[in-house]
């Protein structure tokens, strides 16, 4: 019924399946030359395979609608066997409704959307220009900037006194926690031996190890140079994309927290507000000093959708969020996790620009756990925002899209929310078609969008259990399409470029050079080391 559109999906949450069965019936029997009796005489699950039919002819044109009205189901099945036979070099006699329908989109979609997915100049595979990877904002908490690096430093090494590390300026703390960085990537020394070891040992032992590996370089002339230059006379000997992801506060420049899981929205603010806000999230201890696994969920502006400063943290423990603007307001999902391990869909309405970026929500509601699962753990999260009707959540509704945790892997469902009431189920058109497309593991994120008139969906999916194997698909009614997308790493090194990507999201912008803001998450598996680990975006 969400495909066809022959029902609004707002009336879903209080029509019953016999409405949405009747409503079926009697939209095929007058759009096509089928009988009632016949269809009546169907079951639910035979009606949906007859409705997808329906509509693939209708969505792909190859028959026209006045002659629609003269088939019969059984007519159609028969063309798209011819059809699918002949385009695809196969037989296809025997195959079920749905494999038919899966086949026919399986030639369409690359043909209709070709230029959103061709490899050499598509707007969605071509990643390599317009790009950034590795998405931060700096902190803007400079208390909590400094006591983080004062915590890393006392669990990290033999510096206990925190009196005498709060002393120091946070130059000298950056310096500081720079070169603990340092030596334990260049492994001078390993976990063990630092954690034993002050600042002052381990300023001499790279003063040591420089003299050591550099001809021109004794002790003597090192006693006075700053901590700095000792680390760029290392960085002569030792070189690599993980000391340079580590060191992340140098001498004079803030802490940068990495945007994970960025979707955006186009405000149309002027003046000193943001053209652009984004939600994200981070770890609820970037620093890597406790044992947690906690994201926040925080908000961010941009001028540019390239450089970022954090705005206000939407909500802790909160985490895979979506945003859209909503009349004068904004509405933000997201998967909210106070309750760990027994995630849910949540989402909050701000009435106005200024009431989001000071996170005063006026509407705010967790939803209760709907699909059922063979497990112990119920989880429900990765909301995207499909569609909305009204002028907010008290007079409207909102159609949300989002997985579920079956026990074993993530797996798809839709919901709609409408006058306090939540309605939910499984998306099991989506799961047919990606897990016949051999995606065996865990579908999760992914971005609904309109394009040409068309609600499309961009949809991530896992092959495995391992990272190296998420993909983005490009979807239509629940049908889908690999994208393959290039990033410069595919031109700088061709034989190890990036090819694992998750969490997409897209979002048409008014700007005189670019159409659409896409943005993915790039895993460290499977991802060139210049672009792995982090959010990114391209514009195009």
């Amino acid at each position: 019924m969400v495909n066809s559109e022959w029902l609004d999906y707002s009336n879903f949450t209080d029509k019953s399946n016999d409405y949405l069965r009747n409503t079926i019936i009697h939209n095929l029997s007058i759009k096509t030359n089928e009988s009632v009796s016949y269809l009546q005489s169907q079951s639910n699950y035979e009606l949906s395979q007859w409705s997808a039919l329906y509509h693939f002819f209708k969505e792909s044109s190859i028959i026209n609608e006045q002659d629609l009205l003269g088939m019969t189901m059984r007519d159609l099945k028969s063309r798209l066997i011819k059809e699918n036979n002949s385009i695809l070099k196969i037989q296809s006699k025997n195959y079920s409704i749905n494999e038919l329908v899966r086949l026919g989109y399986e030639w369409y979609l690359p043909r209709a959307y070709n230029n959103l997915i061709n490899p050499s100049n598509g707007i969605l595979s071509q990643a390599n220009e317009n790009s950034k990877f590795k998405l931060v904002v700096p902190r803007t908490d400079d208390y909590k900037t400094r006591n983080s690096v004062i915590s890393h430093l006392m669990n990290s090494t033999a510096e206990t006194d925190v009196s005498h590390l709060q002393k120091q300026s946070d130059e000298i703390l950056a310096e500081w926690k720079n070169l603990y960085y340092f030596i334990k990537l260049s492994k001078v020394r390993n976990s063990n031996e630092i954690s034993n070891m002050t600042i002052k040992s381990l300023i001499n032992t790279l003063k040591v190890e420089n003299s050591k590996r550099l001809n021109d370089i004794t002790i003597n002339n090192q006693i006075n140079l700053p901590i700095s230059d000792l680390i760029s006379l290392g960085k002569r000997w030792y070189t690599s994309s993980d000391l340079d992801n580590e060191i992340k506060l140098l001498v004079n420049e803030k802490l940068y927290d990495e945007m994970h899981v960025v979707k955006i929205v186009e405000t149309g603010e002027s003046g000193d507000r943001y053209k652009y806000l984004a939600v994200y999230h981070i770890s609820s201890d970037p620093d890597n000093n406790t044992d947690t696994d906690d994201h926040n969920l925080q908000l961010a502006g941009s001028n540019n959708l390239f450089d970022w400063e954090h705005i206000i943290e939407i909500e802790d423990n909160g985490h895979q969020g979506d945003i859209i603007k909503w009349g004068n307001g904004y509405l933000i999902a997201y998967e909210d996790d106070h309750d760990h391990g027994t995630n849910h869909v949540a989402i909050k309405y701000y009435d106005s620009y200024d009431h989001i970026i000071n996170e005063n929500a006026t509407f705010e509601r967790v939803m209760p756990h709907t699909i059922k699962n063979s497990g112990n753990r119920l989880v429900e999260g990765t909301p995207d925002i499909r569609k909305v009707t009204g002028n907010s959540p008290y007079d409207g509704s909102i159609l949300i899209g989002f997985h579920y945790f079956d026990g074993v892997v993530d797996r798809l469902a839709m919901g709609v929310y409408k006058n306090d009431n939540w309605k939910a189920w499984k998306d099991v058109t989506s799961e047919y078609n990606l897990r016949k497309m051999n995606f065996h593991h865990n579908i999760g994120s992914r971005k609904g969008f309109m394009y040409n008139g068309k609600l499309l969906t961009l949809q991530e999916a896992r092959r495995n259990e391992k990272w190296n194997s998420w993909r983005i698909m490009l979807g239509l009614n629940g049908y889908y399409t690999k994208i393959h997308i290039t990033t410069p790493s595919h031109i700088s090194d061709p034989e190890n470029p990036s090819v694992s990507f998750a969490n997409p999201s897209i979002i048409p912008i008014e700007n005189n050079q670019y159409q659409y803001a896409i943005t993915l998450f790039l895993p460290t598996e499977g991802n060139h080391p210049s672009e792995n680990n982090g959010g990114m975006i391209y514009l195009k």
